[in-house]
């Protein structure tokens, strides 16, 4: 009795949450390096060095400068210098003697005024970049001035200090001076710090509507509405929601009109788990199809360095950069934007990524910063790839089979060598 059974490519993508026996047909249970389209799978992209540098401090925050009507600047940092990476393999010093190179950042534009990347690391000062020259900026009323977090709302610059509960806005339209605290601490019932401020834009029937959103240590998220935080017939609080406790001072991610918050226990897309109770998270996560794999890098890897979410429209993916242990080896889950699928990247030990010119590019711990997606082997090393597809009982349950040939369906370009086998 001789039948030819189909197994479709693992469009669905990589399930680490369905019982082995159970798993549907479209989705595989490995699925690394390949990249699961709408009906195939693909092997990823390689990557080249862009810029190398004179020593071999990691690069831990690559940064974008983008005004409104001149060309893009891509800046690394690393050790204690800020280099403009923006030609390739010609990295120039733009800022030496900073205290930490783990920095968080914005553009920003004030009304009439020139275009600024405003950095902080929670050591030095703020940083400005105005598309000559980079300065440091005085901030008076926040105590010691040193911040770690940074946010654009409704024309002013927020700015969140390290272990602290307050939040400091400049006025309007400023880059400097003067800043006015907001103390959240008497909200935050769980206690901790504040973590991060982020930006969620709503749309609540008469238009959208952007809300100020504070993510504290403990995963409380603080809502406010408004136009002024000076004027309280203008600024308001919306309430105060819990969510599992945020990963990293880049916990936030601006995805479209969403804003995504990297937790414990998943990646949450804020439009969904804030009318949600918390033992919810998990169904709404974007992560939830791979939710084993991800509490697992929780629970091992929340503490080190090096997670942040990222958008690379061209290929339509979404990338978690997820570090798998102190000496900076990295992996990355990574999501089809248009079907949700998920795939697991290995080869990128990046720190951090950055998009310069609609390209995607990281640094890594060796002093360089890499064009990602740019060739079929990573720098001179052959790509490796596996896929395990689900188990298939090919419509016959607890019927034996004997496999005598297997085809599988592979189009290349080039030479290569791949190896198949029948797990049973």
């Amino acid at each position: 009795d001789v039948a030819v059974k189909l197994a479709p490519s693992p469009i669905g993508g990589w399930d680490a949450i369905s019982p082995l026996a159970a798993m549907e047909a479209k989705y595989a249970s490995i699925l690394v390096n390949w990249v699961p389209r709408t009906g195939w799978c693909e092997v990823r992209g390689g990557y080249n060095t862009w810029s190398q540098h004179p020593n071999a401090f990691s690069v831990e925050t690559l940064m974008t400068y983008r005004p409104p009507a001149s060309t893009e600047k891509l800046f690394a940092a690393q050790g204690t210098e800020i280099w403009d990476v923006s030609i390739y393999g010609v990295p120039s010093l733009a800022v030496s003697g900073i205290g930490g190179s783990f920095y968080q950042y914005i553009n920003f534009t004030p009304a009439l005024g020139a275009s600024y990347l405003m950095v902080v690391n929670g050591i030095d000062q703020l940083r400005t970049f105005n598309g000559t020259v980079w300065a440091t900026q005085t901030i008076t009323g926040a105590g010691a001035a040193v911040f770690i977090g940074i946010n654009s709302f409704k024309r002013r610059v927020w700015l969140v200090p390290p272990a602290s509960t307050i939040a400091y806005f400049l006025g309007t339209d400023s880059i400097t001076g003067a800043a006015t605290a907001l103390d959240l601490g008497s909200f935050m019932t769980k206690g901790g710090t504040l973590m991060a401020m982020g930006t969620w834009t709503v749309d609540g029937g008469n238009g959208p509507d952007d809300m100020a959103l504070f993510v504290t240590s403990r995963g409380q998220i603080i809502q406010y509405k408004g136009t002024d935080p000076t004027n309280a017939n203008a600024w308001a609080l919306v309430g105060t929601f819990d969510l599992p406790p945020p990963i990293s001072r880049r916990c936030f991610y601006r995805f479209g009109s969403d804003l995504l918050l990297i937790t414990q226990e998943g990646l949450i897309p804020v439009s969904q788990a804030l009318p949600f109770d918390p033992s919810a998270a998990r169904s709404v996560a974007l992560t939830n199809r791979i939710q084993n794999a991800m509490l697992v890098a929780a629970q091992f890897s929340k503490d080190f360095t090096g997670w942040q979410a990222i958008s690379f429209p061209l290929q339509s993916l979404l990338l978690l950069n997820v570090p798998q242990d102190a000496s900076q080896t990295r992996v990355q889950y990574v999501m089809n934007t248009i079907t949700g699928a998920w795939t697991q990247f290995q080869g990128w030990n990046a720190n951090c990524f950055e998009i310069f010119n609609d390209s995607l590019y990281f640094g890594d711990g060796l002093g360089n910063v890499n064009l990602a997606y740019t060739s079929g082997l990573d720098k001179v090393t052959s790509i490796f790839y596996d896929m395990k597809c689900a188990f298939n009982y090919f419509d016959e349950p607890g019927r034996l089979k004997n496999g005598n040939m297997i085809r599988p369906f592979l189009i290349a370009d080039g030479t290569i060598t791949p190896n198949i086998q029948i797990d049973v």
